[in-house]
């Protein structure tokens, strides 16, 4: 369960991470 509660917690921080690597390469150009 441990395993599984910090694959939960660390997908959305990825995918945070991504798209504001995203944004920061769009701003950035």
């Amino acid at each position: 369960m441990a395993l599984f509660r910090y694959r939960v917690g660390v997908i959305p921080v990825i995918l945070g991470c991504g798209a504001a690597g995203l944004a920061i390469r769009l701003l950035a150009g």
